[in-house]
């Protein structure tokens, strides 16, 4: 999760940005009495996401209904990255790096026990549909910046 607080959204590849995005427009129409998926549906399109659109509507309302603690995103204007969106593309990442059982014992830290199989099937479904646009979300890289910066300074640039 660390590896995406408090960065720039513009920092993230397209999946990523788009997930953010979708996450915090979710929020805010549901907030607003709308149907999210009327929202977010004509950015799925665009992208070629509508397979996993049901998946992303499943995996927001686990979150929503089952998060162990309140979850809160920021608006789909803000350009940082927050605590509730680092921890969602950090399940991600988790998920495709480390797999099911990984994910699991993160996402139990989430939401309740009884959303874990729910959230872990809509995530790797939705994960699949990411993916099959090569735009899976990925780690923002920050090692490689701060050794890049380390580097210019070492060599006086």
């Amino acid at each position: 999760m660390y590896d995406f607080l408090d960065r720039p959204v513009a920092s993230l590849n397209v999946g990523g940005r788009v997930l953010v995005w979708a996450t915090r427009q979710w929020v805010l129409s549901a907030a607003a009495g709308r149907c999210p998926c009327s929202d977010v549906g004509p950015a799925f399109h665009h992208w070629g996401l509508l397979a996993g659109l049901s998946q992303f509507q499943l995996m927001m309302v686990k979150l929503a209904r089952h998060s162990r603690e309140k979850m809160t995103f920021c608006d789909p204007a803000c350009t940082c990255i927050g605590e509730s969106e680092a921890l969602l593309l950090e399940l991600f990442c988790t998920m495709r790096e480390r797999g099911d059982a990984a994910f699991r014992q993160t996402a139990a830290l989430v939401v309740h026990d009884r959303a874990v199989t729910a959230l872990a099937t809509a995530v790797a479904a939705l994960g699949r549909a990411l993916e099959s646009r090569e735009i899976y979300p990925e780690r923002v890289q920050r090692d490689d910046v701060l050794r890049d910066a380390w580097r210019g300074k070492s060599t006086g640039g």
